[in-house]
């Protein structure tokens, strides 16, 4: 993407996302966060931006004060939503850090099954039960409140 045009897919990623106003979560400090469109997982996924030069080995202090403060935002949404279980991502590529964040269903594992199912496993292709403007929507709200304060203890 950049040969090609010159510009981080990732900044146009997010300013394409703010323009249109599905599916943007929202910004906390240095960090961008957004749903994505292609999700990988059956809940969807929400996707940080920990910033272009961010360095997993060497992520400051503010950034992972960020971070957290994202999470708990979704950890706040999952559990007002019954949701139990999530896969994460914290990743580094050229274009700096980013995280990956997938809710799963819960299943009870005396039922010996999985919540990966043939088109993923098989064939490649993931399926989402959830559309991700829907997620967008009901994500949002945890990223408009004010920071969560840290209870002592």
């Amino acid at each position: 993407y950049r040969r090609a045009q010159g510009r981080s897919y990732w900044t146009d990623l997010v300013e394409a996302e703010k323009a249109r106003g599905e599916r943007y979560l929202g910004r906390i400090g240095e960090t961008e966060w957004l749903v994505a469109f292609r999700p990988q997982g059956a809940l969807g996924e929400v996707i940080a931006l920990l910033g272009p030069e961010a360095r997993l080995l060497s992520l400051g202090d503010a950034v992972l004060h960020d971070l957290a403060a994202g999470l708990l935002r979704l950890f706040l949404f999952m559990q007002e939503n019954n949701l139990f279980s999530f896969n994460a991502l914290l990743y580094e590529g050229e274009e700096g850090a980013r995280l990956r964040f997938a809710p799963r269903f819960y299943i009870h594992p005396s039922l010996y099954t999985s919540d990966v199912n043939f088109l993923k496993m098989m064939c490649g292709e993931p399926i989402t039960v959830v559309a991700p403007e829907d997620l967008a929507l009901r994500v949002r709200p945890y990223f408009a409140r004010q920071p969560v304060e840290r209870r002592p203890g």
